[in-house]
Formats: C-alpha cells, sequence, structure tokens
C-alpha cells in the first residue's frame, strides 16, 4: 500500500479517538451539573455545576483552539511538520490527565479550576494536531483524490463521535463519571501514538524530497499572506465560525433538551444526538462526488439549508416532531458541510500559504463554538433561583435558528464570488489538473 494511505490511516486514528474524550461532556453534563438520579439518589458523589459554568467548560475549550489552530499554521508552513506534530502531541497527553484528575478535588472551586486548565491544555493540542493532518493530507494528495482524502478523515472523525454517544451512553451508568474519563484517557494515549507515528511518515515527504519555499520566507510576511487571501476565503471562513458554532453548540446541550423536553433518559437522550454523527457514513460518497463532478458551492450552500430548515422546524413544532428527525436533518447537512469546505480552502490560496489558511479557517471554526457556545450557556443560565425545570429552551434554539439563517445568507453570497472569480470551486479535480505540471508525490512504499 502506498506511503500516502498509510498517513490517511493514522490521521484516521488520530482524529476518532481523542473524540470520545473531547466529546464526552455531551454525555456527562448531568452528571457534571449533579442532575442525574445517580447524583441525586446518592449512587454517585458528582459534581455540582450550574449550566453557565458547564457551558464555560465546554467554550473555553473551542478557544484555545482556536490560538493554537494560527499557531500551528505558522510553525507547520515554517518548520515542517515532524517537531511541530511531537509538541502538540505533549498537550494531547497532559490536558486530558489534568482533566481527569480534577474530579476527584474535594472542592467544586478546585474541580472547576482543573477542569478548565485542563480543557484548554487538551483544546491547545487538538486545535493544533487538526491543522497540521489537514496540512499533511494537503501535501500527500492535493493532486489526486483531496476531497475523498479529507471526507474518509471525517467519516472516521464522526464515527468517533458517534461512537461515543453509543458506548459512553450505558456506560456511565456502569462505571460512572469518573471511570468514563479514565477509559477516554486512554483511548486518548493512542491517538497520541498515531500523531507520533504520522510524524515520522510525514517526514519522508518533507524532508527527503523538497524544501518548501514557504519553509524559506521570514515569519513577518504572514501578514502579507493574509492579505491575498480573497473575498471569497474570508466568507468561506466567516461562514465556518458561525455553521459550526451553531451546530456543536447545540450537540453540547441537546441531551440535556431531550432529557429535559422529552423526557429521555441520559443514555436515550446520547443515542438520539449521536444521530447527527451516524449519517457521516455518507462522507466518502460526499468527497467522491465533489472531486469528479465539482460544484462544491452548491454543496455547501445545501448542507447550510439542510441546517436551518432543522432548528426552523424543532423551534416551531417541538415537543410535538420526533427529535431524532431533527438530529437526522442536523447530520444530513453537517456531514456534507465539512468534507466540502475544508477540500475548498487548499484551492483558493497559493500552496505556500496552505497551512497559514487552514490554520486561520479552524481558528474561526473554533472562535465560532467558543462564542455561540458562551453565548448559549448565558442564555440558558437565566433560571429564577436556579429553576432547572423552567430552562429557556426556546430561547436558545431562536439563537440557533438565527445563527443558522444567517449562515444561508452567507453563502448565497458566496455563490456570486465564486461566479466571478472563474468558479475555482466549481471545478472538477479533472479541470483543476488539466494545467499542472506537478503530480502527486508518493515517494515509497512502506509494509507494517
Amino acid at each position: 500500500m502506498d506511503t500516502r494511505w498509510w498517513v490517511l490511516v493514522f490521521c484516521c486514528i488520530a482524529v476518532s479517538l481523542p473524540n470520545f474524550f473531547e466529546l464526552q461532556l455531551s454525555t456527562l453534563v448531568q452528571r457534571l451539573t449533579g442532575t442525574a438520579s445517580a447524583c441525586t439518589n446518592g449512587t454517585e458523589s458528582c459534581l455540582q455545576f450550574d449550566l453557565m459554568q458547564f457551558n464555560i467548560i465546554v467554550g473555553v475549550y473551542p478557544w484555545s483552539r482556536a490560538v493554537a489552530a494560527i499557531l500551528a499554521g505558522i510553525l507547520v508552513d515554517q518548520f515542517g511538520s515532524k517537531y511541530v506534530l511531537w509538541g502538540f502531541a505533549a498537550f494531547l497527553f497532559l490536558g486530558p490527565l489534568i482533566f481527569t484528575l480534577g474530579a476527584y478535588a474535594m472542592t467544586t472551586r478546585t474541580a472547576y479550576a482543573l477542569m478548565i486548565l485542563g480543557r484548554m491544555i487538551f483544546g491547545f493540542g487538538t486545535g493544533g494536531y487538526e491543522v497540521l493532518l489537514h496540512r499533511v493530507k494537503t501535501g500527500w494528495f492535493l493532486y489526486k483524490e483531496l476531497a475523498l482524502a479529507f471526507s474518509i478523515e471525517i467519516l472516521f472523525d464522526r464515527l468517533g463521535t458517534a461512537s461515543m454517544f453509543l458506548v459512553l451512553g450505558g456506560l456511565v451508568e456502569v462505571i460512572n463519571m469518573r471511570g468514563v474519563l479514565w477509559f477516554t484517557f486512554g483511548l486518548n494515549l493512542i491517538g497520541v501514538a498515531a500523531l507520533l507515528l504520522l510524524a515520522h511518515l510525514d517526514r519522508v515527504r518533507t524532508v527527503g524530497l523538497f524544501e518548501t519555499e514557504s519553509a524559506k520566507r521570514p515569519w513577518w510576511t504572514i501578514w502579507t499572506a493574509l492579505g491575498q487571501f480573497d473575498t471569497l476565503y474570508w466568507l468561506l471562513v466567516i461562514t465556518l465560525f458561525l455553521y459550526d458554532g451553531t451546530v456543536q453548540t447545540f450537540v453540547a446541550n441537546a441531551p440535556n433538551f431531550f432529557a429535559s423536553v422529552y423526557g429521555f433518559s441520559e443514555g436515550s437522550a446520547s443515542y438520539i444526538v449521536g444521530i447527527i454523527y451516524d449519517v457521516c457514513l455518507l462522507s466518502p460518497l460526499i468527497g467522491w462526488l465533489a472531486d469528479r463532478y465539482g460544484h462544491r458551492d452548491f454543496g455547501i450552500v445545501l448542507s447550510t439549508i439542510l441546517v436551518f430548515v432543522a432548528f426552523l422546524l424543532q423551534l416551531t413544532l417541538y415537543p410535538a416532531i420526533p427529535g431524532a428527525s431533527i438530529t437526522f436533518l442536523i447530520g444530513s447537512g453537517y456531514t456534507a458541510f465539512a468534507p466540502l469546505i475544508w477540500s475548498s480552502i487548499p484551492l483558493l490560496v497559493l500552496p505556500q500559504n496552505v497551512g497559514l489558511a487552514l490554520g486561520t479557517g479552524k481558528f474561526f471554526e473554533y472562535a465560532g463554538s467558543g462564542s455561540v457556545t458562551a453565548t448559549a450557556g448565558a442564555i440558558l443560565n437565566m433560571t429564577e433561583n436556579g429553576d432547572q425545570s423552567a430552562i429557556p429552551w426556546k430561547e436558545f434554539l431562536i439563537c440557533m435558528t438565527v445563527l443558522a439563517s444567517v449562515c444561508v445568507v452567507l453563502w448565497s453570497a458566496l455563490l456570486y464570488f465564486n461566479k466571478v472569480t472563474c468558479g475555482r470551486l466549481t471545478l472538477t479535480q479533472k479541470q483543476r489538473n488539466a494545467h499542472n505540471v506537478i503530480r502527486e508525490v508518493t515517494p515509497l512504499n512502506l509494509s507494517f
């Protein structure tokens, strides 16, 4: 098997297993806020965070990812991937360890501080390595099967998330909150090992074959590179800011929403939310279609419309409308959105600026998650005397619907700018490569 496919294998491992630790808060929300039946009947000693504190713990994570994304994009363009991957792998180990130990703190205040610190460090690690993985994939797949490579990685990313909801939804009732934290920490260590192996494989390409032009440029030329990004690129990342922030905020709060409004148990609510990621099985098909037939622009517009319709239906019809139908619509849009938008970014910038462009895109994605999550936390915390039965879910859904509608408007404008800039998001892989002198580089074969 060609080396580039081994690279993709380790990319898939690195993005899927840390998802268990990243998104476990959705499953543990009632344990962290002390509202689960196991907490009230004394079966487990739970934490007592309010919803504002919980959403701050969730929201601080994407902000640290945002900072790391910019830094990683700059560093990988300057110095290559090997040592940068090593550094972010260290953060990926240290952050979860601190977060898990925080659950054993004697006071809620100490637990809150340790969990925020651990979550920030973990976010710094994941924010950096995700940019690096995108940059590595672009280097190995730019001239062939680019969208397919992104979509396969996203498939494993979503499968990891869907598995998290399926596994942890039932596991938390057996091994309790702290057992789940250690279980996800162990899976995260496998992801760290995959990053170290990936750093070794990519070194062959970046050192053995060529030295990129971007590695020779002074760091202060970054501002010049940012100035070269056109309107189409900036519209794309602004939409990414709003779209991902909306979906991720809903995922973080949805188990609590379905438990409160629909009366589901912890496990059932997690299974319903997991449908968003179950639809990811369609992701490779989306990538293949984008490479073969182009029209990424129309595909992304359709994905924003699906999410907007889902929130509009949920706002106007809940609790009459089944929760599973809403999460299916959101999952369909989210599955198409990710591979299309991330495989589009390398097509809009110069090759030496790909790392910076991906890092900037990740910055906007994570900043959107942090901003929208903090806003949602403030909305959901507007209860009288902390009455958990009076959580303002309608106001929360109005916020989600408005943000989704703005995404639709922005991408409608993007269709115009794509048309007047030679339709770069419309071209097929064959059309893009018709005049390319460079072809894909596969320097060696490895048998493991």
